[in-house]
């Protein structure tokens, strides 16, 4: 089986080969789902676009044999009993293949932790880690050999994330574009400043915890915060379960030309509904987009004169499903993700541009990063509860899965930095990926 996928990428062309395993990755998956269909348990040959991507291509028609499908007059067949073990399979193999042939990022390390990860972002030399023990850990961004370990643990001093109830967690994190390291938990928003080694030990320098107040929706465990964003101007933005998305600016420049620390006690607060806020995400042209519970993507413009606090809502998009992830783009619009298990793309103007065919699960996580190959755009990368990191390239309106990374658990966040991937993914811990040129040998 494994020589049948490392066929596919070896002797077709790399557009061809990644194409012929999103499709074999598909007809697989819909017998992994459901192993007694009898329409997932035949392929007809006639079918043109399956004549296309799979019985065209070198390699395509042995990876479905050796998996088990056999040979009949209208196409393929599967008859054995364990269909969906088979499938399954075969998944691993294509993934395998395409991780070491074609993919375009491969695993370096990983960054273990004894509790789920929930969040992760690049910090330059440095990649910051949230977990669910309210502990935020730095560690170096280059590959060392050997199994990687902490520089910093940032818990346990006075004004570090506690559990609030019995329920835990650091559910996000964020560099400012001033240096700062910014922290979310069930509790509040800390902000953690550099010592003069480049390090952030100690207790931080600003909190915000106003999420919870009357401000907003009177709901079970109300201060939690999910997700944060800084835009252009310092501000700090943070997305909680009590339906309010908050800005404050942790720095606040003074009459002397420097700095000093800001007030989190009085931050701007900006409501559109009801229900959780769980994502945001500051667009090119400077917008704050919002999305939650409710379907709705909020784009929030400034100026003077307009309600809740200088902003008001200059557009609205209708997913249709809840809102997980937001990812502004290289060039404009954003990319949007949630319990549907879609990718969609909308313009700057909140228009619907394209979007993937559903995953088969909620996507919690999305990333996306300029591309200048030729041919593709851009890069968009989405994670979910199936932990699956799977690799998005747009050419034109076209979106195509061009990697299928799996690990153990549900991949929580992403973050794209100009060298590494970084993943938060549950139980995995912190995955970090290269592209594949540039893979060092341990």
């Amino acid at each position: 089986m494994l020589a049948a996928c490392d066929t596919v990428w070896l002797k077709n062309p790399p557009t061809v080969a990644a194409e012929c395993c999103r499709v074999l990755n598909m007809l697989l998956a819909n017998l992994v789902g459901d192993p007694t269909s009898d329409k997932f348990r035949t392929i007809k040959s006639t079918n043109a676009k399956l004549k296309a991507a799979v019985f065209s291509p070198q390699g395509g028609e042995a990876v479905l044999l050796a998996c088990g499908f056999e040979r009949v007059e209208s196409g393929l067949e599967m008859r054995a009993e364990d269909a969906g073990a088979r499938a399954a399979e075969g998944q691993a193999a294509l993934d395998a293949a395409s991780i070491a042939f074609g993919g375009p990022f491969a695993l370096c390390a990983q960054l273990p932790h004894s509790s789920s990860v929930r969040a992760i972002c690049g910090l330059g030399n440095l990649v910051a880690t949230g977990a669910m023990d309210n502990a935020v850990r730095l560690w170096p961004a280059e590959y060392q050999p050997g199994e990687p370990q902490p520089l910093e643990t940032l818990a346990g001093q006075p004004g570090c994330h506690e559990g609030v109830k019995g329920v835990n967690g650091v559910l996000s994190v964020v560099q400012t574009p001033t240096g700062l390291l910014a922290s979310a938990g069930r509790d509040k928003v800390l902000v953690w400043g550099q010592d003069s080694k480049g390090g952030y030990a100690g207790s931080p320098i600003a909190a915000m915890s106003t999420h919870g107040d009357a401000r907003g929706a009177d709901v079970t465990n109300a201060s939690t915060v999910v997700a944060l964003a800084h835009d252009g101007a310092g501000r700090l933005w943070s997305a909680s379960w009590d339906a309010t998305v908050r800005g404050w600016q942790p720095l606040v420049d003074d009459d002397q030309g420097g700095t000093t620390l800001g007030n989190g006690a009085d931050p701007t607060v900006l409501r559109a509904g009801d229900v959780a806020v769980l994502a945001l995400c500051v667009l090119e042209d400077g917008r704050l987009a919002s999305g939650g519970g409710d379907g709705t993507v909020t784009l929030w413009r400034e100026g003077a004169g307009y309600p809740g606090g200088g902003f008001e809502a200059s557009a609205t998009c209708d997913t249709k499903c809840v809102v997980r992830g937001l990812a502004a783009l290289p060039g404009g619009g954003f990319a949007q993700v949630g319990n549907d298990g879609v990718l969609k793309v909308w313009s700057a103007a909140g228009a619907l541009e394209t979007k993937t065919e559903p995953v088969g699960g909620y996507l919690y996580a999305v990333a996306a990063a300029a591309l200048h190959d030729g041919a593709s755009t851009l890069e968009i990368f989405t994670g979910g509860d199936d932990g699956a990191l799977r690799v998005w390239r747009r050419a034109g309106p076209l979106l195509q899965c061009v990697q299928r990374f799996v690990t153990p658990g549900e991949i929580y966040e992403i973050c794209a930095t100009p060298s590494l991937l970084l993943l938060a993914a549950d139980e995995a811990g912190g995955p970090r990926l290269q592209p594949h040129a540039s893979k060092p040998q341990p």
